[in-house]
């Protein structure tokens, strides 16, 4: 479970590092404030406490995942959008 732990950590800073790059090309401000946001408030719940977070964590994964997949999606289609301009 630790490893998994850590494993998740790092998956959750690549994605943060991920979304931050999205954000400041796309500058969709509400946007970048939420998920900045749900990002912080999941780190302090996590540090606080780690047993309950467990199962949630493992939750939020899988949100993050789809969002991910979600997100990429809308690049390709914000990108050519821009293209076809």
């Amino acid at each position: 479970m630790v490893i998994m732990m850590m494993m998740t950590m790092m998956m959750m800073k690549m994605m943060m590092m991920m979304m931050m790059m999205m954000m400041i090309e796309k500058k969709k401000k509400q946007q970048h404030i939420v998920t900045i946001v749900i990002i912080m408030t999941y780190n302090k719940v996590m540090m606080e406490s780690m047993t309950v977070m467990r199962m949630m964590m493992m939750m939020m994964v899988m949100m993050m995942m789809v969002m991910m997949m979600m997100m990429m999606m809308v690049v390709v289609v914000d990108g050519n959008k821009i293209t076809d301009d």
